[in-house]
């Protein structure tokens, strides 16, 4: 291995190493496979990827590559082992790269995963409306993040926590009845609330544009965790929630995950402000557009659940963008 290469970046290489050597041993299923065959041929995915050991998860990425060659097999009969591992090498590099900026999926959750493999029933049979081998690489992915990004301690989830909870608390003191008036609407009506979030953005982002000074570092901790509680109210305000206790709690879990494995506490600076805006801005303009089509139709709301994993992570980004400004103040 060269020496440049990071831990992360030689794990990358011993798990796809790893992974091949299985594929070696592992028969093709048949290629018309579906239902009961379909779940005895990879067993049961998310009790394996959470309660399994390594060489479980190595071995059931091995028979999810080797069932997207085979039931690919028909379209590009030329593609080799080598090939999947390469389809499989290039998000998990993406994962590897984006991971210290606090940008990348941490780690997935046993619904997110059980949700991925339920896609093979729409991807088999002769209705399918994707392909049976996107939805194999799919969830091998997630698999292999979860190898990859290991076991966080206890130690380094409580030190994680502790360090992000005070700024959680002052993000969330903004949004009780007592909170300081930041103007008419402002955390007491959505559309106000998204009009702030826009405001505080262009305000990050102007700061952001150059060398930011001891001066700028308070008023940037501010912002942001004043768009980590816009965000919050917002996604509650639309599902008539009142109480914002359960999202805060999600985005403090995130957040402090975030920091984990991306080995934030070591370097913060490697954060990546720039993209926790575009989400942020991203995430305000989908809740906008779900409120005007409310508006217009006054049907029943629409659902958020794909939606709300965005928000939560635009929030926990933002608490941790707060968290960094923290950090540089401390030692300015």
């Amino acid at each position: 291995m060269p020496p440049d290469l990071t831990t992360t970046d030689q794990e990358i290489a011993a798990l796809l190493r790893a992974v091949a050597d299985a594929m070696e041993r592992t028969a093709a299923p048949s290629a018309a496979i579906e239902g009961e065959q379909l779940e005895q041929y990879l067993g049961d995915v998310v009790d394996i990827t959470f309660s399994g050991s390594e060489e479980q998860r190595v071995a059931l990425i091995a028979r999810l590559l080797t069932l997207a060659r085979t039931v690919n097999a028909e379209h590009d009969a030329d593609l080799r082992d080598y090939a999947w591992l390469r389809r499989l090498e290039r998000p998990l590099r993406r994962w590897e790269r984006d991971r210290r900026l606090g940008t990348a999926h941490a780690r997935p959750r046993p619904a997110e995963l059980d949700a991925r493999v339920a896609m093979f029933g729409a991807a088999i049979g002769p209705d399918a409306v994707i392909g049976a081998h996107t939805v194999a690489l799919s969830v091998a992915e997630l698999v292999a993040i979860h190898q990859l990004a290991g076991a966080t301690s206890v130690e380094e989830g409580i030190a994680a926590r502790a360090s992000l909870a005070p700024l959680l608390e002052e993000a969330a003191r903004l949004l009780r009845r007592d909170s300081p008036d930041f103007g008419v609407g402002v955390f007491e009506q959505p559309g106000a609330t998204l009009a702030h979030v826009d405001q505080a953005t262009w305000q990050i982002e102007q700061i952001l544009q150059h060398q930011i000074g001891a001066e700028e570092l308070p008023w940037l901790r501010t912002l942001w965790l004043e768009v980590a509680a816009a965000i919050v109210f917002a996604h509650d305000a639309y599902e008539r929630r009142d109480d914002h206790a359960a999202l805060w709690l999600s985005v403090l879990d995130l957040a402090a995950e975030k920091l984990s494995v991306g080995e934030l506490a070591e370097d913060p600076t490697l954060f990546d402000e720039a993209r926790t805006l575009t989400l942020v801005r991203s995430v305000a303009l989908q809740l906008a557009a779900l409120w005007l089509d409310e508006a217009r139709d006054a049907n029943e709301l629409a659902s958020v659940p794909m939606l709300e994993d965005r928000l939560v992570t635009a929030a926990a980004q933002s608490l941790i963008a707060a968290w960094v400004a923290h950090r540089r103040l401390a030692s300015a």
